[in-house]
């Protein structure tokens, strides 16, 4: 046995152990290793023939583990696809009453009546020589600046 396929094997095995295809890694070593001497069969193959797959002759144990495993897995993914049914089936009750109650609530309350805008009062504001508003004659020159003697 080559590092190759019992790579394969460990691989494969693992994966019936991890998706409850056995129920020991023993148990999954072994199923993995008959899978592989299966698939890894040698065929015969001449130029200008067709290629010949051999299969395994079917045990009936293996057979009848095989499709109780099977049966199974379809009881449990039918629980699973039950239960989200009916989660599924909750979420639309729920979406569909709180559509129906906000209708209501729509429909019972009263259309709101546009408000009108106050209108402004504008104020005619004098121009006030403190806000910068000067004329010539408001200020007498001599009051802002000094004409004397220096000191």
């Amino acid at each position: 046995m080559d590092m190759d396929q019992l790579r394969k094997i460990n691989q494969l095995s693992s994966e019936l152990k991890r998706h409850g295809m056995a129920g020991s890694s023993t148990d999954a070593y072994q199923q993995a290793e008959e899978i592989i001497q299966v698939t890894h069969k040698p065929a015969p193959v001449e130029q200008g023939e067709s290629v010949v797959v051999e299969q395994a002759p079917a045990d009936p144990l293996v057979a009848r583990q095989f499709a109780v495993e099977l049966e199974r897995m379809q009881k449990e993914h039918a629980v699973q696809l039950d239960v989200l049914r009916n989660a599924m089936n909750q979420l639309i009750a729920e979406v569909n009453s709180l559509r129906d109650e906000f209708s209501k609530a729509q429909s019972e309350q009263p259309p709101k009546q546009k408000e009108k805008q106050a209108e402004l009062k504008t104020e005619n504001k004098e121009p006030h020589p403190r806000q910068g508003h000067y004329k010539p004659g408001d200020i007498d020159i001599k009051s802002v600046f000094y004409f004397g003697t220096k000191k």
